[in-house]
């Protein structure tokens, strides 16, 4: 359609066995008015249920995942690909945590961080396991986070 600036490749519903939804968009950005960039994938979701989502990317549109992290439980629910159905699950975090993904290690694959608030620390996951690679103090509790090639 004139104005667009994404190519819709597919629209995911998905119910969830708590009776929450999501419904999952996988777009790409066009590059001009006629053809998509087929390098430059983007997955959003808007989730129903009170779950946060997390694209996951290592670099293509054939390689995008989607990550979900329930702050109510502290679980992250990860779909390798994209068929609505959880391939890895584990706890990492809990209410009041912020969440954020990225590519830590300059590996080409993100890993996942939660930053709490009530206490200033970030927690690092390089690998998606679940265990603790990382953490610090930085920031507090009204800061807003944001992941960036800074340097």
């Amino acid at each position: 359609m004139p104005g667009d600036t994404n190519v819709i490749l597919a629209t995911i519903n998905l119910k969830a066995i708590n009776g929450g939804n999501a419904t999952i968009t996988i777009a790409n950005p066009k590059i001009d008015s006629d053809r998509p960039n087929i390098d430059q994938g983007i997955i959003t979701a808007t989730i129903v249920s009170g779950s946060l989502s997390v694209p996951l990317s290592t670099g293509s549109i054939t390689s995008s995942q989607i990550g979900i992290f329930r702050p109510s439980s502290g679980y992250w629910y990860f779909d390798y690909n994209l068929d609505g159905i959880v391939n890895k699950s584990f706890r990492y975090g809990g209410v009041g945590d912020k969440i954020i993904q990225g590519d830590w290690q300059g590996t080409g694959k993100d890993g996942i961080a939660i930053f709490r608030p009530s206490t200033g620390y970030w927690y690092f996951d390089y690998n998606l396991d679940g265990i603790v690679d990382k953490s610090f103090r930085y920031g507090g509790g009204t800061d807003q986070i944001i992941a960036g090639k800074w340097a």
